[in-house]
């Protein structure tokens, strides 16, 4: 899977740095890894466990294909300025998001980033990636539900507090990909689990 992805990434001229680093920064947050559009460069952390790693890399790599096969969901997010981005002045308090707004983005965001972790599944299926496929699909569950979370608490997670590496909160997530709009309803085990284990 490796070599493909990196055979992709110099056919669509994207720089790829596997950084020997736990984190690194995006937008001056800690992250595991990043596709940037604008610098056409994917960056993964790769010190870390191979079951963290491997899955960004794969989904990092998904980011992606999205771009350059110019899906709806990736359009969609940046029809409306880079809901991400949005996102992002929005917590270091840059700008102010109505309600009706702040629900918008985070579920363009969700939209895209489930699409994007479908196919970093289909991905490393395909690839026969020595990982356990139930955990990856309820660490990706973490990640998505986080964002509804996000928007109730104004912050990202803390650093070394991903949802995806707390295993309080993964293993409590389903082992199947949900509806989107079912990430938009936090009932009050997850809500704990997010105040306890991410914030």
């Amino acid at each position: 899977m490796v070599d493909k992805i990196l055979a992709d990434c110099e056919r669509n001229g994207v720089t790829v740095n596997l950084v020997n680093a736990s984190y690194i920064k995006e937008n001056g947050v800690d992250c595991n890894g990043f596709f940037d559009e604008d610098e056409l460069e994917l960056r993964v952390a790769c010190k870390r466990a191979f079951q963290i790693w491997i899955a960004v890399l794969a989904h990092e790599s998904c980011h992606m294909d999205q771009y350059f096969e110019e899906c709806a969901c990736w359009l969609e997010n940046y029809n409306q300025n880079d809901a991400g981005i949005l996102l992002d002045l929005w917590l270091d308090n840059s700008i102010e998001l109505t309600p009706e707004q702040l629900n918008k983005y985070v579920r363009t965001v969700q939209w895209y980033e489930l699409d994007c972790e479908k196919r970093a599944m289909a991905k490393l299926r395909k690839f026969k990636v020595p990982i356990d496929m139930g955990i990856c699909i309820q660490q990706a569950n973490s990640y998505l539900f986080f964002y509804t979370m996000l928007a109730v608490k104004r912050k990202w997670y803390r650093k070394n507090r991903a949802p995806y590496e707390k295993k309080a909160i993964w293993e409590r997530m389903p082992k199947r990909f949900l509806p989107l709009d079912a990430y938009a309803q936090m009932h009050s085990e997850y809500i704990a689990l997010y105040d306890k284990y991410a914030f």
